[in-house]
This record gives C-alpha cells, sequence and structure tokens, in this order.
C-alpha cells in the first residue's frame, strides 16, 4: 500500500491559514477591549451646512448631555476641520462620559496631533491614563487565573494610589473629564 499522498499547495496553505486565524481572532480580542461600541455614525440631524454649525451642534448635545448625538456630531465636525483640535478634544470629553477610556486616550491623542501644546488634552489624557491603570489592576484582582496572593497585595496597593490620585479636577469650563 502507498503512503497518501498530500497536495503541496494546501499542505504549504495550512500554516498561513492557522497564522490568519490566530491573527482574526487576536483581533476580535483587541475589537472587544476597546471599552465600548464604535463611534456612531453621524445623522442628518447632526449635520450641518457647515464644520462650525456641527460643532455648534455637537456643544449643544454636549451640554443636554445627549452623549450619542455629541460623538456623533463632533466626529463630523472632526472630519470637517481636518486642523481643528477642538472636535477631537471634545470627543474625548465624551468617550470618557461614556466609560470608554481607550477611545477617550485616542481622541485626545488626535487632538495633541493638532495642537502639541494643547495644556486641556494632555492634562485629561493623564486622567483617562490614570483610569485605564485602575482598571488593568481591578483585572488582576478579578481574574480567573491563578496567581499568587503577593500580586493581589500590589494591585490592591496600586488601586489604592490611583483611587487618591483620580479625584476630578477642573481645568476649565466643559474641558475636564
Amino acid at each position: 500500500m502507498q503512503p497518501p499522498v498530500h497536495h503541496p499547495i494546501a499542505r504549504s496553505t495550512l500554516p498561513r491559514r492557522m497564522c490568519l486565524f490566530a491573527v482574526l481572532a487576536l483581533l476580535c480580542g483587541c475589537a472587544s477591549q476597546g471599552g465600548g461600541a464604535p463611534p456612531a455614525t453621524p445623522t442628518s440631524a447632526d449635520i450641518a451646512p457647515d464644520p462650525a454649525a456641527t460643532l455648534a451642534l455637537a456643544d449643544k448635545a454636549y451640554s443636554g448631555e445627549d452623549w450619542a448625538r455629541a460623538e456623533s456630531a463632533y466626529l463630523t465636525a472632526a472630519r470637517g476641520l481636518p486642523a481643528d483640535p477642538e472636535p477631537w478634544f471634545k470627543l474625548g470629553n465624551v468617550y470618557f462620559k461614556t466609560g470608554r477610556h481607550d477611545f477617550a486616550a485616542r481622541a485626545y491623542e488626535q487632538a495633541l496631533r493638532r495642537a502639541p501644546g494643547h495644556a486641556k488634552a494632555w492634562h485629561n489624557l493623564g486622567v483617562v491614563r490614570l483610569h485605564q491603570a485602575d482598571d488593568s489592576f481591578e483585572r488582576v484582582l478579578t481574574g480567573a487565573e491563578p496567581h499568587d496572593g503577593a500580586l493581589d497585595e500590589r494591585a490592591q496597593q496600586m488601586r489604592d494610589i490611583l483611587d487618591d490620585a483620580i479625584e476630578p479636577t477642573a481645568v476649565g469650563p466643559g474641558s475636564a473629564p
């Protein structure tokens, strides 16, 4: 009896397929770590004749704590005002207010790309990073994987330190997360 013949192409694509599957699984896992839903798609109610008007609509929605409409309008304003850091900065505030720290950090970073000296964006990015660190230490304490008790103790110490540091401090009207 002769050994089975393996098709050379099928054999060479198996590692590629396995690698592709692993990458896709990793990407799915990363997508679930984003801290919430992706940015909303703007509606016709959020689109004004000009980007400055859209920014005004976004500010009105933000003041009314209509986070979905504010998010949508700030995204639209950011596309219409590509060099302006303010839509990104305010979008970061929306994401922070809705508990989406990873999105908030990315929005503040976008504001800082446009205005590297934007002190309020730097401040808010720092506050978000503190919250992200706190979230990480909380996961140590609530994680299902076995680990030594010293790690839990250290994570709790770090959370205690961060709890004292996270007290929100206003930088200006509507600017602090």
